[in-house]
């Protein structure tokens, strides 16, 4: 896990520095543009997580099942805009390669690393929009107070799946599920 961290420092940096995400912590942001935002955050998700599940076997010891984040983004989608339908959300259809455990677990990483960052994103979405849980902030609630711990877990259970597996795989797909995101954010 080390490994990734430094190896897709750069790859993180820069969709954190990404318009739209800089836009999640701005004063100004309106209701409109995190709706918009969670929307093009739903089409990427619900197809990478179809993908991921055909190693959830494989992955078992990180618990998919519970780590999956479409839920709660349909959750947001319908707290803000009741009429959101999943069938006229647009997807993505440039998702990386998930092509073996190494890289389902790579794809893994920045969808839990994600979760674990979205905690500074949830106060400040909190204050700014005034949303709760229940109301739009799901998503980005994570798993509330047990958001480190669950990334420590993910941690451990990843470093011991990854034993005999490919780092560069699994680097390589990290590199891409955080290229083929910020890609995506560019798209309309």
């Amino acid at each position: 896990m080390h490994r990734l961290k430094i190896e897709t420092q750069p790859m993180h940096h820069a969709l954190e520095s990404h318009a739209r995400m800089k836009a999640l912590m701005s004063d100004d942001l309106t209701h409109a543009e995190y709706t918009h935002l969670l929307r093009r955050l739903y089409g990427f998700y619900a197809p990478l997580e179809t993908r991921l599940a055909a190693w959830d076997a494989e992955t078992v010891a990180i618990n998919p099942q519970q780590r999956r984040k479409t839920a709660w983004l349909m959750q947001d989608l319908r707290a803000l805009s009741p009429d959101a339908l999943t069938s006229a959300l647009p997807r993505c259809n440039s998702l990386p390669a998930v092509d073996g455990v190494a890289a389902a677990l790579g794809c893994w990483y920045v969808l839990e690393g994600a979760t674990l960052g979205g905690q500074i994103i949830c106060r400040h979405l909190r204050q700014q929009l005034g949303l709760g849980a229940e109301t739009g902030l799901r998503f980005y609630t994570g798993y509330g107070q047990h958001t480190g711990m669950q990334w420590r877990t993910f941690q451990a259970a990843a470093n011991d799946i990854m034993v005999g597996h490919s780092d560069a795989e699994a680097i390589r797909s990290a590199r891409s599920t955080f290229k083929s995101l910020e890609t995506w954010l560019n798209c309309e």
